[in-house]
């Protein structure tokens, strides 16, 4: 896409810093040094053009601050179209398409029929397939049927060759999903099951130093394909991770590498069973037509729509959609935090004014009790249940130990993951005083920040409050971001903001890291978590 001034003249600027991210957004750097005066909001008319076909496709942006596409032999005549749009030094301009659709399950459909392909069970045929070819006809469990070709033997069965083992090892999860046969939408349910819970942890020692055996009585250690072997696992090292997540994300290349330690017929798969012909890129190739037929509606999965909430995913598309978050009169705060709470349990708290600026930011814990991390977030004292709450009052009554010495923000539940069961939770601190026990506590279903932060947030809230009374709304969702390079979760708009500066120093110090005893106390935020 080439993005060029529509006018001459010294506040006509030039941008070749932009990017189109996964959401579909187009973001664009601006240097505020090739204007006049700095100032708050500045009139901008961009136009954008790019060649589709042969045709110029024009673009310009309208008074909502969305990009209007056209398609024009010329684009000389474009009328002008003004809106007030934010900038700020080096700050980000977001604009979205219209029309925009949330397309993540198509997404991930397209996925699980890619995985299909070089197993040999495309269509309705391949859920009663067997390794090697051969049909099965009882679907109320897996056949469990092992079957020797050659030097290889396997119990592969159904529409993703799931092992004996493997369905053993995902039983545990069958109620939770309403799994109760092997049939066709069981079989991509258990795919789902797979992607998103047996990649979390990397590899155990064994499998980056695996053992090999010229003979039967191991005796004679192979020691030349123990070297092939180690050196092709290395690239495991360090992607663990949710593979639903990593599709969601666009981060096709790294959900392909994890799944070829299921699907041995993908590129990376270390069992050597793939076709040395078989790329990265023709996986990539045959993911984005299925993308295409299943945007198109057409499918061959027996999922139900709406199976990604089912698993636990909020993709936040709605929300980006449609500007969901509410939002009260001066103040409000969106919490960024990480689904998988036993893998990351801290989050960015991030206190907004009126029109959405950042205003300050501080670090929350969000797991509950420890026999409860990781489990539901609608029991007690569980996680912190993600929803949006409205704020009722700062609240000093209860124990000092738990909340302690300082008030907390009360807020009750107006949506979200708690309707019936969590009616009110809090924001406070606690079991900070003299540095006992130094680091952020887990807590029973609300959200923990420093003893300093909750004296902070409160100051700054009366401040923002003035003249400025009416409901205020804390939105808590599934939103951090993960940073392969920097191995930090961020909030969405620095994690964006990072792929167009990957060096800036001050931006990585807002990330965050999974690791408790980094954290002290709030002046502590960009210091020891990359310090310690």
């Amino acid at each position: 896409m080439e993005i060029a001034p529509r006018v001459e003249g010294k506040k006509a600027f030039y941008s070749d810093k932009k990017v189109i991210d996964n959401k579909g957004e187009l973001l664009v750097k601006l240097d505020t040094s090739k204007f006049e005066k700095a100032q708050k909001h500045i009139h901008i008319m961009a136009v954008f053009k790019t060649k589709v076909n042969d045709k110029e496709k024009g673009a310009y942006m309208n008074l909502a601050n969305h990009l209007v596409l056209y398609y024009e032999k010329k684009l000389n005549d474009v009328a002008g179209n003004n809106s007030a749009v934010k900038v700020g030094k080096a700050k980000i301009n977001r604009v979205q398409l219209e029309e925009k659709k949330c397309i993540c399950e198509e997404k991930v459909r397209a996925f699980m029929r890619m995985l299909r392909v070089k197993e040999g069970t495309e269509g309705e045929k391949g859920y009663t397939t067997l390794y090697g070819g051969t049909q099965f006809s009882d679907m109320s469990r897996h056949p469990n049927k092992v079957i020797t070709l050659g030097k290889y033997s396997s119990s592969a069965a159904g529409a993703y060759q799931i092992m004996g083992y493997t369905y053993d090892g995902i039983k545990k999860y069958f109620s939770k999903y309403n799994i109760t046969n092997f049939n066709q939408e069981a079989q991509d349910k258990m795919c789902l099951i797979i992607l998103k819970n047996n990649y979390l942890k990397d590899r155990n020692d064994s499998f980056y130093n695996p053992a090999f055996y010229k003979d039967k009585d191991k005796k004679n250690r192979d020691t030349l394909k123990e070297k092939k072997a180690k050196e092709w696992r290395k690239r495991f090292k360090g992607k663990q991770g949710d593979i639903i997540q990593f599709i969601i994300d666009d981060n096709l290349e790294r959900a392909t590498l994890l799944s070829s330690l299921c699907w041995s017929s993908l590129p990376d798969s270390p069992y050597g069973q793939q076709n040395s012909k078989y790329t990265f890129e023709d996986v990539k190739r045959i993911y984005e037509n299925f993308l295409k037929e299943e945007i198109e509606g057409k499918t061959d999965l027996h999922l139900k729509k709406g199976f990604l909430k089912e698993f636990g995913y909020n993709c936040g598309c709605d929300k980006k959609l449609s500007n969901s978050n509410i939002q009260g009169k001066g103040w409000n705060i969106d919490v960024h935090l990480w689904e998988d709470r036993k893998e990351m349990g801290y989050g960015i708290l991030v206190l907004k004014d009126n029109v959405g600026n950042e205003v300050w930011r501080t670090i929350v814990r969000a797991q509950g009790y420890t026999s409860t991390i990781g489990g539901s977030r609608k029991t007690s004292y569980s996680d912190t249940p993600i929803g949006t709450y409205k704020f009722e009052q700062w609240r000093s009554d209860g124990s000092s130990v738990i909340y302690g010495e300082n008030p907390r923000l009360d807020m009750t539940y107006e949506s979200g993951e708690a309707k019936g069961i969590r009616e009110e939770i809090q924001i406070h601190g606690g079991r900070q005083k003299g540095y006992q026990n130094p680091y952020l506590w887990n807590t029973g279903g609300c959200l923990r920040v420093f003893d300093d932060a909750i004296v902070t947030l409160k100051s700054k809230i009366v401040e923002l409050e003035k003249g400025n009374e009416g409901h205020h709304y804390i939105n808590i969702s599934h939103s951090l971001k993960f940073d392969d390079v920097s191995q930090k979760y961020f909030i969405p708009s620095d994690y964006e903001e990072l792929k167009l500066s990957p060096n800036n120093q001050e931006l990585l110090k807002k990330g965050i890291i999974n690791k408790k005893y980094y954290y002290r106390n709030e002046k502590n935020y960009y210091t020891d978590n990359i310090n310690a």
